[in-house]
């Protein structure tokens, strides 16, 4: 709705106005219990928030994911305050995010939206019906909060179990059957783009060989069998998904829903533009001379050799794209942190305000009164810096990853300007010398291939090894203020938050050896595979050749298979255990927390600790995809 609540997208509850804070609170009181679908926000002001919208989304939603109710009893009554105001805005951004999806009909993230809002509403409820401080609850909440517990475990009994893949596959493709199909096409792609590289270097190894070797002449014809349809695909996948993403462009611009039409046709285009425009540059450009190639370009003389002419210029367009969204990603981040840097500033500025005025308050209750308000302005500022952090850490492998694509890319280019002798035209140099160029050339764009996907392989360990390192800091700085707190109930806040960070650590131990293994089961699996192709193919007969070629497809499968059963999981939210307690207090000791968790942890453990059940645990810190298709990256590169 176009009149509907309209509210600044800032970076923390404090920071909001008066009036804003209270229309924050009257969207959760009119919204979570409501039945109808109505959208109560202004959808033309959130949709020119939409950047800052889906920064502080994520990080908030991350935040709900580790808020622990086992700590709401031992939270004074001010620090109940504090964390309500940051729950409610959790849940106006969530709702934001919500509305902004389903105006645009961004119907596969509304599950995930709805599940992230059902579950801030059940920890408000528990955070409402918690008694303070050891307090003794009234008995008409501990029994609404009890039956609010049943209801929800009700819900799931006997569904759990019951085709749980089937049933995510299948939700998957109706709600977002057009993402679906793209993000299979682009696997398609990607692997018909490895055999671009993998196939074209055993080619050029084949054309070295003499003619009565072994089976030179047999294996070179059985290599060259698939060229037709991966010739045919290397166009076809282009334009089908061109196709997609401009058919979208046109809906969303010209065909809205009834709610997407309070946003101006020019916004609504720019978005879906923006969303998509890496995507549609480059299916369209590659789509065209993909065809142009297959058809017409190509065999040698002149005409390949314009072919590979177009191919190069080509791969220095994808190198241009892959500048062109680093700059953009950069100048994102920085956005994000000057928007940061200006709230940590108005916050730094009224806490002094705030320090002076109470250190020249000489009314009891006012003085009261300013000093809650100085401890929530000093919370949301250690939440700015926490999110600022995040941020810079986020971005640290964010940028690492662009540059491992654009450093692809420009190898990528390079190497395969060799392989064509692209700075040698053919009648510039004799043929032995043009095929060991050729060799060179074919070999290093299969080489920066495979090693490009094992830098990105790589990254994600390092960030889980460093997450994991970074949990275990905080784990060690909780540790430190234990010791030095005297009041009991901050002592069990700052027990509880040990063991959240102590399990979020060994999570991402556990995941950077999950990585590990994938990442070394990916580079053997791509670097053996032309080996195997060329002993196939050269020194066995065809039909054992094939046999042995589908024996190894069959254990790249089984073995990605039985990796993927060893997923890590996170742990449940850590309960409190007064024995457990009492004997750490007694003897502060990271070691003794950690083997308490280890034997919390084990009941749920199968193989090597790699398998972790977690129906019960709700992790929100994965972020669906804010756009309908993802964005096609550096290493969808067509070549026919």
């Amino acid at each position: 709705m176009s009149g509907g609540i309209s509210i600044a997208i800032k970076t923390s509850f404090e920071v909001h106005t008066k009036e804003e804070q209270e229309s924050i609170y009257l969207l959760y009181a009119e919204a979570h219990h409501a039945q109808d679908a109505l959208l109560r926000l202004n959808t033309k002001k959130l949709a020119k928030q939409r950047a800052a919208l889906l920064a502080l989304h994520t990080f908030y939603k991350e935040e709900l994911g580790t808020t622990n109710p086992a700590s709401f009893g031992f939270l004074t009554p001010e620090q109940k305050i504090r964390l309500k105001n940051k729950l409610i805005y959790t849940y106006y951004l969530l709702y934001a995010q919500y509305q902004l999806d389903s105006t645009e009909k961004r119907g596969y993230t509304l599950k995930d939206h709805g599940d992230a809002l059902a579950l801030c509403v059940q920890r408000i409820k528990e955070l409402d019906t918690t008694g303070v401080c050891g307090q003794a609850t009234p008995f008409e909440d501990d029994l609404e909060a009890n039956i609010a517990l049943a209801t929800q475990c009700l819900k799931f009994i006997g569904l759990t179990q019951i085709a749980s893949w089937f049933v995510e596959k299948f939700e998957q493709f109706m709600d977002n059957h057009t993402g679906t199909l793209v993000k299979w096409m682009t696997e398609v792609n990607n692997s018909r783009l490895y055999w671009v590289w993998g196939g074209g270097m055993l080619d050029t190894i084949f054309t070295m060989l003499p003619d009565d070797f072994y089976n030179k002449l047999e294996a070179q014809a059985n290599l060259t069998a698939p060229s037709p349809i991966t010739g045919y695909m290397s166009w076809v996948l282009y334009y089908t998904r061109f196709g997609i993403n401009l058919f979208l462009l046109w809906k969303h611009t010209f065909h809205p829903s009834k709610e997407e039409c309070h946003i101006p046709r020019w916004e609504r285009f720019l978005t879906q533009w923006n969303q998509r425009k890496f995507a549609l540059l480059n299916d369209s450009i590659w789509g065209v001379a993909n065809m142009v190639c297959f058809f017409w370009l190509n065999g040698g003389g002149m005409l390949g050799y314009a072919g590979n002419v177009v191919t190069v210029a080509l791969l220095l367009m994808d190198l241009a794209l892959a500048t062109w969204r680093f700059c953009e990603e950069a100048t994102k981040h920085n956005t994000k942190m000057e928007a940061i840097r200006r709230d940590k500033e108005k916050l730094a500025s009224e806490i002094a305000s705030l320090a002076f005025a109470l250190e020249n308050e000489l009314n009891v209750f006012k003085k009261q009164e300013l000093a809650a308000k100085l401890a929530r302005m000093e919370n949301e500022l250690t939440t700015l810096n926490k999110m600022e952090t995040k941020a810079n850490f986020e971005w640290k492998y964010k940028k690492y990853s662009l540059m491992n694509d654009w450093a692809y890319a420009l190898g990528l280019m390079v190497a395969f300007s060799i392989m064509c002798c692209f700075f040698f035209p053919p009648a510039a140099i004799v043929p032995a010398t043009a095929m060991i160029i050729g060799v060179v050339g074919a070999a290093l764009c299969f080489v920066l291939t495979v090693a490009t996907a094992a830098v990105t392989g790589a990254l994600e360990v390092a960030k889980s090894r460093e997450s994991s390192k970074l949990e275990r800091e905080t784990c060690e700085r909780l540790l430190g203020a234990f010791k030095k707190e005297t009041d009991p109930n901050l002592k069990k806040q700052l027990y509880l938050d040990m063991k959240l960070a102590l399990a979020e650590s060994d999570y991402q131990q556990r995941a950077a050896q999950f990585q590990m293994a994938k990442l070394v089961r990916s580079v053997l699996i791509d670097a053996l595979i032309p080996p195997l192709v060329f002993v196939s193919l050269i020194f066995m007969p065809l039909g054992i050749g094939l046999a042995v070629l589908a024996a190894g497809f069959a254990l790249a499968v089984i073995t990605n298979a039985i990796i993927n059963r060893f997923e890590p999981k996170h742990e449940k939210l850590p309960y409190f255990n007064e024995a457990d307690y009492a004997a750490f207090a007694s003897n502060p000791d990271l070691k003794q927390l950690e083997n308490t968790a280890a034997k919390e942890a084990k009941k749920g453990r199968n193989l090597f600790g790699l398998m972790k059940p977690s129906e019960d645990y709700t992790k929100l810190a994965e972020e669906p995809s804010n756009a309908d298709l993802a964005v096609i990256n550096t290493h969808d590169l067509g070549f026919c």
